[in-house]
């Protein structure tokens, strides 16, 4: 192929770590992932017995606790980006 790079100068993918980007992750490790996880699954829990499936209550508390353990795993990602 007339456009494929030497095998020399190939640069590997981050997730092997020979990329620009360092290697990133470990965040299930966190204590605060780990508690942002329990907080979603207590929460589902709640809302699923106590708040009517339906209302707009329910849909608002299952989303900020899932934003919750979003937040952490996308802030871990972009760390590693920016070191």
């Amino acid at each position: 192929m007339p456009n494929e790079i030497p095998k020399g100068q190939r640069t590997e993918p981050a997730e092997l770590g020979g990329g620009l980007i360092p290697l990133h992750g470990g965040y299930r490790s966190l204590k605060s992932f780990q508690v942002s996880q329990l907080v979603y699954d207590v929460t589902v829990r709640f809302c699923e017995r106590y708040i009517e499936r339906r209302s707009r209550t329910h849909d608002q508390m299952v989303q900020v606790a899932r934003s919750g353990v979003q937040n952490i795993a996308e802030g871990s990602v972009a760390s590693g980006t920016s070191k």
